[in-house]
């Protein structure tokens, strides 16, 4: 209710801020990047058992900020940028296929370390698959090497006693 008639001047609401929307070559490749670099407070914190900072970490930085981005671009692709995944993926299962689902589904773990490990990888494989498809559609580069060599970083964390 608007009696005062502040809001007259507006134009009414078409969400067309909340659909998937498009990212330049710039925006991809600094997300992909930075992905590969902040990813590996999981492994740390998880190889020093402190698990309240790394499954923060999976939770937060992991999966929020670097692979939910990744896959509303991948839902975006394939709906023409017209589709809105709602605020931190509460639509996602409507627009991911069922195997792209269980991945995502794959990504969240209980309290066991061993559980935290896995989810993490999970996150990892699926960022790539999701994060390659993006790129190769939109003819951006993916970092084939950085990939490579961090995912061996992260492994070699996970076995070094």
């Amino acid at each position: 209710m608007d009696k005062d008639g502040l809001m007259a001047g507006l134009r009414p609401p078409t969400h067309v801020e909340h659909l998937a929307k498009k990212p330049t070559q710039d925006e991809y490749e600094v997300l992909v990047n930075e992905f590969w670099w902040d990813a590996h407070y999981v492994p740390k914190y998880l190889r020093r058992d402190e698990l309240p900072f790394a499954a923060s970490m999976l939770g937060q930085s992991v999966r929020d900020d670097f692979l939910h981005p990744v896959l509303e671009w991948a839902i975006g692709l394939q709906n023409d940028w017209v589709v809105n995944t709602g605020v931190r993926g509460r639509y996602f299962k409507r627009y991911l296929d069922e195997q792209t689902w269980r991945e995502y589904e794959s990504t969240f773990a209980g309290a066991a370390i061993e559980a935290q490990w896995e989810a993490f990888f999970n996150a990892v494989a699926l960022f790539r698959r999701m994060a390659r498809l993006v790129g190769d559609h939109l003819g951006y580069p993916y970092p084939e090497r950085v990939d490579r060599e961090m995912t061996e970083y992260y492994k070699w964390i996970q076995t070094h006693r």
